[in-house]
Formats: structure tokens, sequence, C-alpha cells
């Protein structure tokens, strides 16, 4: 999902280069990654808000400073302009004029879902149309063969009906209950709620969380790595693939670098880079050499 316009983009650079102060010569790779990471969650449920400097850090796995990430995409516009996110009223973070630049496929979402309102609400204010015994204009009668003796149409089989809200709220309570990365409640229970797992994917979720909490990454560092509870159910990380030692072996650079290409997944076991920042511009470790000497 890299976009080729952030390179050339006057906020990139600058959020770059106050990047380069803490990680030389990974700005522009960690301010590009990091961003798709912070926006595609915000897609997902077509919410601009991104909760606050924790919650943002925590969805694109910041190994850094704390605060250092979030204040430079505050000032990527320089003094006195918006950068890639500004304040929101009551506190936190949105993104900066998100609905000027979301994807096609979220504003074309969100347009249905204006629809679908205005349409509930003259339904609400003028009722809806009787129902009779005359077929609609241009709609097929009832066959014979579909009618019971008295010549009556049956009742199609309901639809399974929707999981409501407070079963919802339960299971997501269970989910919270195991997940160690206890932050952005609110934010992590809108998407729950959005996503309504059926029991089996509740089950899923639950045993995935449990494999993922005996893998290096999320016991790393006392667990500092383990992704944004928002993000992890936005993503359905509850379907990665673990290999024997419990980790994806994609996982660090999706957390640390996003979907930019260049970055790869290091596998060498020597590399003395931390766990958070073995992922390099070449897919072989460029370490290699040295520790092999």
């Amino acid at each position: 999902m890299g976009r080729p316009t952030l390179a050339r983009n006057r906020k990139t650079r600058r959020a770059a280069h106050a990047i380069e102060r803490i990680y030389p010569g990974l700005g522009e790779l960690i301010i590009r990654g990091g961003l798709e990471l912070m926006w595609e969650p915000a897609y997902d449920t077509g919410d601009p808000y991104i909760g606050d400097a924790d919650d943002i850090e925590g969805t694109v796995g910041w190994p850094g400073p704390p605060g250092a990430f979030c204040e430079a995409l505050l000032s990527a516009g320089g003094e006195g302009r918006a950068g890639f996110i500004e304040p929101a009223e009551g506190g936190g973070f949105i993104i900066h004029d998100f609905w000027d630049h979301a994807p096609d496929y979220v504003r074309k979402r969100r347009a249905r879902e204006r629809q679908r309102e205005e349409r509930g609400a003259e339904l609400s204010r003028f009722g809806q149309r009787p129902v009779t015994d005359q077929p609609v204009t241009g709609q097929r009668p009832p066959s014979p063969d579909c009618q019971t003796e008295d010549g009556r149409t049956p009742s199609p089989a309901p639809s399974p009906a929707p999981r409501k809200e407070k079963e919802l709220l339960l299971t997501f309570d269970r989910f919270w209950s195991v997940y160690p990365r206890k932050v952005g409640r609110a934010k992590a229970r809108s998407t729950w709620l959005r996503l309504a797992p059926s029991d089996e994917t509740v089950k899923a979720i639950l045993a995935a969380v449990e494999r993922a909490k005996k893998s290096p990454q999320w016991q790393d560092d006392g667990g500092r790595y383990i992704p944004h509870p928002t993000t992890w159910l936005a993503q359905e990380r509850w379907t990665d693939e673990l290999d024997a030692q419990g980790v994806n072996g994609s996982m660090v650079a999706d957390e640390v670098w996003g979907s930019a290409p260049m970055a790869y997944a290091c596998t060498n076991p020597d590399c003395p880079e931390p766990p958070d920042m073995r992922a390099h511009l070449t897919p072989e470790c460029p370490h290699r050499r040295t520790t092999a000497a």
C-alpha cells in the first residue's frame, strides 16, 4: 500500500529528518512504514481519531524514545502548519485531512453507509410500504409447487440473528483479559464490535493470543513489541502462521517498517541489532561478514 508521492512530500522529509537524529539512515523508512501502519486501522474503521501518543506509537511499534515518533508526525508541517496528525477536541490526535486523502474504497464505503442511514431515516419518517397479497409489478407470482395445501406461500427460514452488542461486549472482555498489552481499550472495543466475531472466531482469537504470548517478539524487553490490540484485531493477526519458534517470519519488518518494500526481515542469528531493529535494506544481513570474522 506504499504511496510514491510520500517520498517527494515535504512533510515526509521533515518527519524523516527528525527521526534521523535517533536512527541515522533510517528516517524515511521508519516514517513511511509507520504512516502505513497508522493509516491502516483508521481506514478499516473509517475513523480519523487515532488516540494519544502511546496509542500511535504502540500501533506502529515505535522502538525509540516515547513521544518522539508522535512529535515528528505532529511537527512535520513546519511552524504554523498541520503535520500528518493534529490535536483532537477532548484530547488525543486525529489524522490531518483524513477524508481528503483516504483511498477510494474508504470514501465509497462511507457514502454507502450514509445512503443506508438516509434510507433508514426515510422509512422511519414515512413508514414502510404495506405488504399485500398482490405481487409487485414485474414480479413473478409464487409457484404452486412452493405453496402449502391451503394455497399460502410459507415464510422463508429466518436468517441467523446478528449477535447482540451485549454478547459481543462479553466476548470482548474475554479477549481483553488475556491480551497482554492493555492500551486503547475503547478503540479496540469499537473494532471488536465492527468485526462481530462468531463463537468459533472468538475461540480462534483467544487461542492465537495464547500462542503469540509465547513468541520471542511478545516476550522480548518485557513485551515492549506486542502490537497495539486495535491493530492486531483490525489486521486479523490471529490468522498469522507462526513457525516452530512461534514467530511470523515477516513480523519484525511488518511491525517496525510497515509495508515498505525495501525492508527485509533479518534471519541472521548473530545480528547485533536489537530484535525490533532487525530489518535491513538488503535481503542479506549487512553484519553477517563482520560477525563471521
